[in-house]
């Protein structure tokens, strides 16, 4: 199998909530498998926070007794803490400088053979909900494409905790929630056929135009199509918006595909001691 297909099959692993057999402990095991198998990293934890804010490993790559001392002593100390505390990636690739910072975690991860330590954030939305560890037994920097990867693996288990329920979907509810996507489409379709009469354009620039608002204002695309077809929310606003922020031809802006561009390890603080 080759890589992006073993990135596509943990994807699909880490999204997957209405299988049987899945609960959240199982979806957290496999975001520590599949950062494990897809990245330089010898070892992997999860530690959620709890109702008091402190941290509690959840899953962990091996249950050998020294690797569980290290996950343990990060209730206090560690990697996992300043990310879980900051909300942003922290990395340690040389742990040795980080004694005096994290005197009991360098020394347990030294005792268990490790050497290096990243620690990524797990978040649904601003909120962080815990921090995903990565212990290398080298002194090693994992590279940009494998921190972005895994980050991303995070991102996708902390929705799927958030919508993983014990009591299976009814056959009545699934066409309910089906339909629900239809209405909303319809509602678009509609908002943006509005917007293609107002604007003399194409129903395909008009979609772009209610994107481009929707997410300057942090709002659901169906929300400002309901606002446009309820008359709550003129085409006008939402042109005029669109051309300021360049998605409409001969905006201020270049392109009405402009490209997001990331910045390398976004937020993320190396850790040296001070």
């Amino acid at each position: 199998m080759t890589r992006e297909l073993e990135i596509t099959e943990a994807f699909v692993h880490l999204t997957d909530t209405f299988s049987p057999s899945t609960d959240p402990t199982v979806l957290l095991h496999h975001l520590v498998d599949h950062s494990l198998r897809l990245s330089s990293a010898d070892s992997a934890g999860v530690m959620l926070s709890t109702a008091r804010g402190g941290l509690r490993p959840m899953a962990v790559s091996d249950r050998r007794a020294e690797l569980t001392e290290v996950f343990q002593a990060q209730s206090e100390q560690g990697p996992c803490v300043d990310a879980f505390r900051s909300g942003t990636p922290v990395y340690a690739p040389r742990l040795e400088a980080c004694s005096e910072r994290w005197p009991l975690f360098v020394e347990l991860a030294a005792r268990a053979g490790f050497a290096g330590a990243h620690a990524l954030p797990i978040r649904v939305g601003h909120h962080t909900i815990g921090a995903l560890n990565l212990l290398t037994e080298p002194p090693l920097a994992l590279s940009d494409g494998e921190l972005r990867m895994i980050q991303a693996f995070a991102r996708v288990t902390a929705v799927s905790l958030m919508h993983w329920t014990s009591t299976p979907l009814e056959p009545h509810e699934i066409v309910t929630r089906t339909q629900a996507a239809l209405s909303r489409k319809a509602a678009l379709d509609t908002a943006a056929g509005m917007l293609a009469a107002a604007g003399s354009m194409s129903l395909a620039e008009a979609a772009d135009a209610l994107l481009s608002y929707s997410a300057g204002i942090a709002t659901r695309p169906t929300d400002t199509a309901r606002a446009l077809v309820e008359r709550t929310l003129t085409p006008d606003a939402v042109l005029g918006r669109a051309a300021e922020d360049g998605v409409l031809a001969g905006g201020p802006g270049t392109d009405s595909h402009r490209p997001v561009h990331l910045p390398d390890r976004p937020g993320a603080r190396e850790v040296e001691n001070d």
